[in-house]
């Protein structure tokens, strides 16, 4: 055999060796069974970790949650406290209404923090509230009373004919129009917004708030023009074409018309501006709510109302409850927008009067407060600061020092999860039940539950006195209940109703109307 055929025969014998295929069908499973179990591996690890973040997202929710009934518990025992004063008017120059506030006032942090001056009693008492204590995570609760916010569902009209019912609605220190599921706003005059009659529609209330949004937007937009170029932001209110400029040439009125056509009634809103108002949302694709806002954030639903005119308002204005003024808590922004009368000297002087740390001092009404702006600081007469107040009671707002339209803030919080709640409660006025009488008395002679006859002992009324004698008889001569004729205790009667107090109001227990989540 020839070399040639021998170096032919060899190579044969290579490409023909079959040696080492095994290892390498093993390797190449290997390598294969490896990338599997490493996309595996990565699967059920990023699917673990979603289960991990939905299991601390569900905890933290329920702790925002716990953190919501704790701030509605809180402010139900300041609602019984309230209840309690309206009934013992005797305690009400003996409590201050900040003592009230203290209920619901103080944030609530979990774990509690605790001072590096704690002793061990106090250390130890913490440790075993903690043990006890069935939250996992943490928790934050804080509770901001936002009674003093401008409602924007009061620019609903309200009808003529609901103005007689003027005398029926509840009235006080704390009363306001409250949010209803099925009408909306219900104003201090006892008319239900935008129920329009067919004797035409009161501008009165609406009126005054229009005017009063008109100059806040006007205020806000001329205050950051001011300091964005470090100027003064003084100035008349008429002077905002500067301002409307830099926000995209907003004109203040037809923006405040806007918002007023959304919240009433459809055909219910007659104005000069209606076609412009109306054309403004055909041009966006809006069409209008024409009924009350249950948010504020329904502002952005406004055409012609970008976001940065938004943002300059939006933490004066509410859709809930009513405006609610307490002198004794006002910021400089919020004083000078009441009393644009008050110059630089006057807001320094009122703050260092009512914030002295040595005798700080707590105005008691509006005529201590008028006495201090009057006599003192001689901002303007009686006559004018009377005009003004009255002009912000028509406009919706009420004045005194407890609130009773709430924002609760409960952050929950649990491993990586962060679960937070805002939720907006209010703390409704009783509203004066209406006294049905019978046309005619009954055959027992009975008018029924809270009435009593006329002067001619011929038709049931509701009894001016609801605490007192009841007249069940129409015959002059038969006994009352007090044992009494009524012809012998009709000028008793007569002299009880000109010296009777107002009924106590009646707090209903707190309601969230609104929960926004982040």
């Amino acid at each position: 055999m020839s070399s040639k055929e021998r170096k032919q025969k060899q190579r044969f014998k290579i490409i023909n060796n079959e040696k080492g295929v095994a290892l390498l069908m093993v390797m190449g499973a290997i390598v294969i069974l490896t990338a599997l179990i490493v996309e595996f591996s990565y699967e059920t690890k990023v699917h673990m970790l979603r289960v991990y973040n939905a299991q601390d997202r569900a905890q933290a929710k329920l702790n925002a949650e716990s953190g919501l009934q704790l701030a509605i518990a809180r402010l139900k025992l300041y609602q019984l406290s309230l209840n309690y004063l309206e009934k013992n008017k005797q305690y009400q120059k003996i409590v201050k209404p900040e003592a009230l506030d203290s209920l619901w006032s103080t944030p609530f942090i979990y774990p509690i923090p605790l001072g590096k001056d704690a002793n061990i009693v106090q250390r130890s008492a913490l440790e075993d509230f903690q043990k006890t204590f069935m939250l996992s995570g943490r928790l934050s609760v804080s509770i901001q009373n936002v009674s003093h916010r401008l409602n924007v569902n009061l620019l609903r009209l309200t009808p003529k004919k609901e103005k007689a019912d003027e005398k029926k609605s509840p009235v006080g220190p704390f009363s306001g129009p409250e949010v209803s599921e099925e009408v909306g706003v219900k104003s201090n005059d006892g008319g239900e917004g935008g129920e329009t009659g067919e004797e035409g529609e009161d501008p009165g209330l609406a009126g005054n708030m229009e005017k009063k949004l008109v100059d806040l937007l006007k205020k806000r937009m001329r205050e950051k023009k001011a300091s964005a170029e470090g100027g003064d932001a003084g100035g008349s209110d008429n002077d905002s074409s500067g301002s409307e400029q830099d926000f995209g040439k907003v004109r203040p009125e037809l923006m405040v018309k806007a918002i007023k056509y959304y919240v009433n009634k459809e055909n219910s809103y007659e104005d000069n501006d209606k076609g412009e108002v109306e054309r403004m949302y055909a041009q966006a694709g809006i069409h209008a709510k024409f009924a009350p806002m249950s948010s504020i954030s329904e502002l952005h639903l406004i055409p012609g109302l970008n976001d940065k005119v938004i943002d300059l308002i939006k933490d004066d204005l509410t859709v809930h409850g009513s405006t609610t003024i307490d002198f004794n808590r006002i910021t400089q922004k919020g004083l000078k927008f009441i009393f644009p009368e008050m110059t630089e000297e006057h807001m320094a002087d009122f703050f260092t009067y009512r914030d002295n740390p040595e005798k700080p001092h707590r105005f008691s009404g509006n005529d201590d407060l008028a006495k201090y702006l009057v006599d003192v600081l001689q901002v303007f007469d009686r006559k004018k600061f009377d005009e003004h107040i009255k002009s912000l009671e028509k406009a919706g707002a009420k004045f005194g020092a407890n609130g009773t339209v709430f924002r609760v803030i409960s952050a929950g919080q649990y491993e990586r999860a962060t679960y937070t709640l805002t939720a907006y409660v209010i703390v409704p006025a009783k509203e004066e039940e209406k006294v049905k009488c019978l046309e005619t008395p009954d055959l027992m002679g009975s008018c029924g539950k809270g009435c009593i006859f006329d002067q001619e002992k011929t038709k049931c009324i509701p009894n001016p006195n609801p605490t007192g004698p009841t007249n069940l008889n129409p015959d002059p001569n038969v006994p009352r209940e007090d044992g009494t004729t009524p012809a012998a205790a009709s000028s008793g009667d007569k002299e009880k109703n000109k010296k009777k107090e107002k009924p106590p109001i009646t707090y209903l227990a707190p309601r969230v109307v609104e929960i926004q989540v982040n």
